[in-house]
């Protein structure tokens, strides 16, 4: 298997999304078993998540990562089973900014001048239900769910690209247990078509599901965080690669409203439920090129904006199985040692 050549991100994002609005109809496609033919070899395109995105690091030792709560902490929300949201990314380039006023952020950030963020846009789709049925009859229990993210004109800025060359359409695919990185190309687009041309389908991973709907018992409430924004959201985040004591500090956190709330203008036909406010995550410090000599992003933030339970057109998912031939499939490069000898 080739591999694509990406450097080294400071986090293996959460989620996986795309701009055009799509609803549900039809069967899935049949998922391959995610299960690795090789444990060595693929154990170094398994990341640890805390039992977010899969149980690697997680054992009875240290709970199965399961998160502690006290009697004081509020109940934790939960996922829809589906849904779809359109959001606003914010990528923060000032990063003095963004340590004297650190997230979640209004949408757009009160606490940040407009000069201190590139802002962009993107859809997110998400079905816990995908392959479940299957999943829960096969040996491999866990290689169910499907969730992407389409970043629409600026790629996530965690793979030591400069700003322009960020600027592109991209997605993060989870489909069952596999993840995969999709380049697009806009100028191929074709009015027709849900999505433009893909140009480029890597695997990131073969052991990296969606989130689960109750994913935020990984996550250790967050109660500094959640008095941001006039104490209106639940703040949830990996403490241990936050703390001041880690190794190397690494955010990754979500937000949710902690009051329930209709969606759109709905109020009466629809059920109200806590609303995920927003994704917020470290990103990174590029040391550049001659023509963008200093690239920093040390914050993210992808803040919801329309938020609604509806299930994605299984077509979305088709799409990726033939966007990404499982013959074909080439892994990306995320870490040096995946790729020894061709570090770029």
């Amino acid at each position: 298997m080739k591999t694509i050549n990406i450097t080294k991100p400071l986090l293996l994002i959460s989620s996986l999304c795309v701009v055009n609005q799509v609803t549900a109809s039809g069967p899935p496609p049949k998922l391959e078993s995610a299960q690795a033919k090789n444990g060595k070899a693929e154990s170094k395109w398994v990341y640890s998540t805390n039992g977010v995105h899969s149980d690697h690091g997680c054992n009875a030792k240290n709970n199965h990562c399961i998160a502690p709560r006290t009697a004081a902490d509020p109940q934790d929300p939960q996922f829809p089973d589906y849904w779809i949201s359109d959001w606003t990314m914010f990528t923060v380039l000032n990063e003095a900014a963004s340590e004297a006023n650190p997230p979640p952020y209004a949408n757009p950030p009160t606490t940040l001048k407009q000069s201190d963020y590139k802002v962009s846009f993107g859809t997110s789709y998400y079905d816990s239900t995908y392959n479940k049925a299957a999943a829960e009859k096969s040996a491999d229990k866990e290689n169910y769910g499907a969730m992407m993210e389409y970043y629409n004109d600026f790629c996530l800025p965690i793979f030591g690209k400069t700003i322009k060359e960020s600027e592109t359409d991209c997605a993060f695919v989870s489909l069952g247990k596999k993840a995969y990185y999709i380049t697009f190309d806009k100028s191929n687009n074709n009015s027709e078509q849900a999505f433009p041309e893909p140009t480029s389908c890597c695997q990131f991973s073969p052991n990296n599901h969606p989130p689960r709907t109750d994913f935020l018992k990984h996550l250790d409430y967050w109660p500094e965080a959640s008095k941001n924004l006039n104490n209106s959201v639940q703040a949830y985040y990996w403490k241990a690669l936050w703390s001041p004591g880690a190794e190397q500090q690494i955010l990754f956190a979500y937000a949710f409203n902690n009051y329930k709330s209709p969606e759109g203008n709905m109020p009466r036909a629809s059920e109200w439920y806590q609303h995920p406010q927003s994704f917020f995550f470290s990103g990174m410090i590029n040391q550049g090129t001659a023509a963008e000599p200093d690239f920093i992003a040390p914050i993210i933030s992808q803040n919801y904006t329309s938020f609604r339970k509806q299930q994605p057109n299984p077509e979305l998912w088709q799409n990726v199985v033939q966007w990404c031939p499982a013959k074909k499939i080439q892994k990306c490069r995320l870490f040096p040692d995946q790729l020894k000898g061709r570090r770029k």
